[in-house]
């Protein structure tokens, strides 16, 4: 590279010695940081090994390089604001459905940082109940126990 040549120049010469597929691929990688993801998304194939093999070429590496340090790189990343707007856009949304308004506060709550709750099912053996082996007494008086009541009291499963 000529030390006067600008990184739009620069840019622009590599540009011409890739192929759609590789300027796809270090576009895509960009974004993703992932060589077998970018490389499925340029060549439709899944090969593990491509990716990586396609990254050690130095044209490739270049052209990511001049990339990030170019003005295209705008264009290829979406800004937090632009994720943020969109999510908000969808849960203000009065005709978008329950669950589409819902699963965007989710993202955008994951996406800046909220706490949220996570649940976890717990269940036995097999997706069984927890307790396994209790008759119906053993049942009965735990439930007492734990409403703090007599069993003898207790009538078709509710308490006082």
């Amino acid at each position: 590279m000529a030390e006067d040549e600008t990184t739009g120049e620069k840019l622009e010469r590599l540009r011409t010695r890739l192929s759609i597929e590789q300027r796809t691929f270090c576009e895509e990688f960009i974004r993703t940081q992932d060589s077998k993801a970018s490389y499925l998304k340029a060549y439709g194939t899944d090969n593990a090994r491509s990716g990586y093999t396609l990254l050690a070429r130095w044209y490739v590496r270049d052209y990511i390089t001049a990339l990030l340090e170019g003005s295209d790189l705008q264009e290829l990343l979406v800004t937090r604001d632009e994720v943020i707007n969109t999510l908000a856009e969808v849960m203000r949304d009065g005709d978008a459905r329950d669950q589409d308004r819902i699963r965007a506060a989710e993202v955008a709550g994951k996406f800046i940082g909220i706490a949220t709750v996570k649940r976890h099912e717990v269940t036995g053996k097999n997706g069984g109940p927890v307790l396994t082996g209790l008759d119906v007494e053993q049942i009965r008086q735990l439930r007492a126990d734990f409403l703090g009541v007599d069993p003898d009291k207790m009538d078709g499963g509710e308490s006082e």
